[in-house]
């Protein structure tokens, strides 16, 4: 497990059709939690914009993939994403019945590799 793991995550679509994201990561041997309440066209944009304001991490996305993977009655979303952090890039994998979910964690995977 890397230094952010997800802890809780919620996400709601308000009538104007905007998503905003709820979510909780875990930062460091010391369990620091960060509390990131934020608003965005969808869950990445509004992850996003919550690492820049509450945890002052700037990244942007170069690539972004989901797949849908049915297996029996357990339907699981895979998403691949693609981070630049300055120079440096790298790419996470996450996967979860929850296809907001599952990029949030690709995209830690990839933080953590970066950071």
């Amino acid at each position: 497990m890397g230094r952010y793991s997800l802890k809780h995550y919620s996400e709601r679509t308000e009538i104007n059709m905007i998503k905003e994201t709820f979510i909780y990561a875990v930062v460091g041997e010391d369990k620091l939690d960060f509390e990131i309440k934020s608003k965005g066209i969808n869950p990445i944009d509004a992850f996003l914009t919550g690492l820049r304001r509450y945890m002052w991490i700037k990244v942007d996305i170069f690539m972004h993939e989901e797949r849908a993977l049915i297996s029996g009655n357990d339907p699981q979303a895979l998403a691949c994403i693609g981070l630049r952090h300055g120079a440096r890039t790298a790419y996470g994998i996450g996967m979860d019945s929850n296809k907001g979910r599952a990029s949030i964690k690709a995209l830690l995977n990839a933080l953590n590799k970066i950071l």
